[in-house]
């Protein structure tokens, strides 16, 4: 159920619109696609969200398939602090007006 929705959440996010900032003047705009645009420009930030969230699903889905393997929070903690660490460089990053 968990990756259901944060795929809708992906999805919702990557396909909003987004508040620009023009650096010359300082005007505030909407952008579209402003966050999906951020992945793109940002290569570093999309590598790092998709490692975290490959460790999320590897640590789910490793505990599940093996009880015996106990070391799957790890994975998922980690991935989860890089998730969240490239959804908020995404949205406060490269102009954007968080």
């Amino acid at each position: 159920m968990f990756l259901v929705f944060f795929l809708a959440f992906v999805i919702r996010t990557l396909l909003a619109d987004g508040y620009a900032v023009r650096p010359e003047t300082g005007e505030v705009f909407m952008e579209p696609y402003k966050y999906l645009t951020n992945f793109l420009q940002m290569p570093v930030v999309l590598l790092v969200f998709l490692v975290g969230v490959v460790a999320v699903l590897w640590g789910i889905i490793r505990t599940l398939w093996k009880p015996a393997f106990d070391k799957g929070i790890w994975f998922a903690g980690a991935g989860t602090v890089l998730t969240v660490l490239a959804l908020l460089l995404v949205a406060g990053y490269n102009n954007t007006a968080y």
